[in-house]
């Protein structure tokens, strides 16, 4: 799904315009598409729908909705906030034919009727503001607003393309902002969105397309997208059949450290669980004394980081037993000594002259960045075949930015960074941005506590270095695929366990087939 600014998207409404397509139309093709997305999707046993409705497009989008509905023997009703516009009289009229019910804010003013018809309506469909919204919200808004916020038992509500009182373009949301259970964007997803807090308010994001042509000059320069299970469909690796262990590749992890021993048996069986072929350790022998008989799927290498010739077997062993086919993981659990960050330094030097082994592929984790961040020209010894994933603190580290400053830009700086030091950026947290070195960036619609657990992360970067080395991925497809898989799994793990609160690292990882299955379907 593309993620716009509201410029970019009124660009989009003037050059269909220039196509031929009229304003009107475009109205009708969204306002039928939202009423098949309620009819398909939300299963209404009574069929009753309540609209709130303002006097611009949203309202008109709105209506015609309604008189879809009507027409499939919906029980339909609008209560008009503003005065509708002359252009959507018509479309009030066509309502009002279908069998439509409406009265208007100027009648009902005490809001009985407006009760009524909540209290008998399964869903409630919010059709008053749109991306124009101006914040503040005027005082008849709020005094509107605030009252059906005040109704202690809502009927499910959609919104029309936005929830009404955000800030499309900042994510900025009013006090009496109304609360959506889901959001039919409309052609696209809007910036502000997926942006706190306005994010809150949308609820589960989907999409109705107002069928444009496909060669709009103005597509060529969206770069933003939001990750969704069609987009991620399409790059899912192949399985053949008659694959072997090489066919998919190798994961080679060098982390771990006495204080962290499961960080990277975490990475390494995420690796597996998304499909690679064979899974390398490279750790202290305490890690592998004590994961080497639950983890036998693995081979191990003792590695000392606190021994300079250690590096020289590592890379020796790595280049005996890796195939052309495969990806580094560098980080999980490896510690923030001194020895660890010389020993990071030296393993990324050497990597750089076996790169005909390893497809240049790379994923650097955890207290892997925080290492990095002590050598200012990290980045110009890394291909840019690589993945980082960092969460605000790593990121603050690497950029000298605060963690205030990087929370409230998220997408901003990922994206300014990832270009600038010409690798895949992922920023973790709620709605994790991906940010590729060409400038273009996802983000995932999905904020769980029940991801912010110790291991969720060591999961994701295990993930991504398995898609790495059983594809033909780039970094930023192979994040992006990692980053919606494990939103997803963690998402079903709070499913099958009633609750965010229980969800363990283990349940995240034992959820990534689920995912896997809901990308096979």
């Amino acid at each position: 799904m593309r993620l716009v600014t509201v410029a970019q998207m009124r660009q989009i409404e003037k050059e269909a315009f220039a196509c031929g397509i009229s304003y009107e139309q475009m109205m009708r093709t969204a306002g039928v598409g939202i009423a098949e997305e309620i009819i398909r999707a939300e299963r209404s046993e009574k069929k009753s729908i309540c609209g709130l409705i303002g006097s611009g497009n949203n309202g008109g989008d709105a209506l015609i909705a309604l008189t879809e509905l009507a027409e499939q023997d919906w029980q339909v009703t609008a209560w008009l906030v503003s005065t509708i516009s002359d252009e959507n009289q018509e479309i009030l009229t066509e309502f009002q034919k279908s069998g439509g019910i409406y009265t208007t804010y100027a009648i009902d003013s005490n809001f009985k009727q407006l009760d009524a018809w909540i209290e008998k309506s399964e869903i409630l469909l919010d059709g008053v503001l749109g991306i124009g919204c101006q914040l503040p919200l005027r005082p008849d808004f709020t005094k509107v607003f605030s009252h059906i916020l005040s109704i202690p038992q809502l009927p499910y509500c959609i919104a029309v393309d936005c929830p009404s009182g955000i800030d499309c373009d900042s994510g900025a949301a009013d006090p009496f902002c109304l609360q959506a259970d889901r959001t039919i964007c409309i052609e696209a997803v809007k910036m502000g969105e997926i942006l706190h807090p306005s994010s809150q308010y949308t609820g589960t994001l989907s999409l109705v397309s107002l069928n444009l042509p496909k060669n709009l000059a103005v597509y060529s320069e969206i770069m933003r997208s939001l990750l969704d299970q069609a987009m991620m469909k399409s790059l899912l690796p192949a399985r053949k059949p008659e694959g072997h262990k090489g066919t998919f590749g190798t994961v080679s992890i060098f982390g771990g450290s006495e204080g962290y021993i499961g960080a990277p048996v975490l990475a390494g069986l995420a690796a597996y669980r998304i499909g690679c072929g064979l899974v390398k350790m490279f750790t202290p022998a305490v890690v592998r004394n004590l994961s080497a008989g639950p983890f036998p799927e693995a081979t191990w290498t003792v590695v000392d980081f606190s021994n300079g010739k250690a590096i020289e077997k590592a890379i020796a062993q790595l280049i005996e037993t890796s195939h052309r086919n495969g990806a580094v993981l560098i980080g999980p659990g490896i510690g923030l000594t001194g020895e660890s960050s010389a020993f990071v330094r030296r393993l990324l030097e050497e990597l750089g002259t076996i790169t005909p082994y390893l497809k240049n592929a790379m994923v650097i984790d955890a207290d892997g960045l925080s290492l990095m961040a002590e050598n200012p020209n990290w980045f110009s010894q890394i291909s840019e075949n690589c993945v980082l994933t960092s969460h605000p603190g790593e990121m603050a580290r690497l950029t000298g930015y605060s963690i205030e400053d990087i929370q409230a830009n998220r997408l901003v700086i990922a994206e300014k960074f990832a270009v600038s030091w010409k690798k895949t950026v992922v920023l973790k947290g709620a709605n994790t941005v991906v940010a590729a070195a060409d400038g273009c960036s996802a983000v995932l619609p999905i904020a769980s506590s029940a991801l912010a657990k110790a291991g969720s992360g060591d999961i994701l970067a295990g993930v991504i270095a398995g898609l790495l080395a059983q594809s033909d991925l780039s970094a930023f497809d192979a994040a992006c695929l990692g980053v919606w898989l494990h939103g997803m799994a963690g998402l079903n793990a709070q499913a099958f366990l009633g609750n965010p609160y229980s969800t363990m690292a283990s349940d995240i990882l034992n959820s990534i087939p689920e995912a896997i299955n809901e990308l096979l379907m």
